[in-house]
């Protein structure tokens, strides 16, 4: 079974459009900037702590949360892998 990973690039980038660092983020909310580094990196989860108070710093409203934090990496390999073996599938059924 796969770890799943969470899509950060609307994070990463309203953080972008708001002007913050992940140094000044961190000052914000307040947090460790090593902290917030390790869980954009998905080397640690956000807790519910910091997830509001970094809302609150971005202005991200309580119903976008989840498109903020929550949306699962589509693995490109994944899908690849996926699509590879309905073309053999395809592939064998022309066949027979």
């Amino acid at each position: 079974m796969s770890k799943s990973f969470y899509d950060y690039t609307k994070l990463k980038r309203r953080m972008k459009d708001m002007r913050y660092t992940q140094t000044t983020l961190a000052r914000e909310v307040p947090m460790d900037r090593q902290t917030l580094n390790t869980k954009l990196s998905h080397r640690s989860m956000f807790k519910q702590n910091e997830i509001s108070g970094i809302a609150r710093v971005l202005d991200i409203d309580a119903e976008e949360l989840g498109s903020y934090f929550f949306t699962l990496v589509v693995r490109k390999d994944r899908q690849m892998l996926g699509s590879e073996e309905k073309s053999k599938s395809n592939t064998r059924t022309k066949d027979s």
